[in-house]
């Protein structure tokens, strides 16, 4: 089965697939201003994503983003793993470790 990372294209080489993976998929997307309290809820949303994938034995989580929202995900304790260029856009490689 194909990750949304590989469509994105990025490869399987930056993974970890001897843990218990998940993939991410958008947790956050572009649009309109973010209001102010919106990072409340974020953290909020990141505790209780951390509960769930623990729950659930994920040792570690892999998404993509745009340089645009690095910020949310660096919050959530995301780490950039890499980086393409495509389109004169940015996008990230990201994995969080579940401790």
């Amino acid at each position: 089965m194909k990750l949304q990372l590989e469509y994105e294209g990025f490869t399987r080489g930056k993974l970890n697939l001897n843990k218990k993976i998940a993939e991410g998929l958008t947790f956050c997307s572009r649009g309109r201003p973010i209001p102010q309290n919106f990072f409340d809820l974020f953290e909020e949303f990141n505790n209780y994503l951390n509960t769930e994938l623990k729950k659930n034995k994920i040792e570690k989580v892999y998404g993509t983003s745009s340089m645009k929202l690095k910020i949310f995900y660096l919050r959530m304790n995301f780490e950039v793993i890499d980086e393409m260029n495509k389109n004169n856009d940015t996008t990230l490689l990201l994995r969080k470790i579940i401790i």
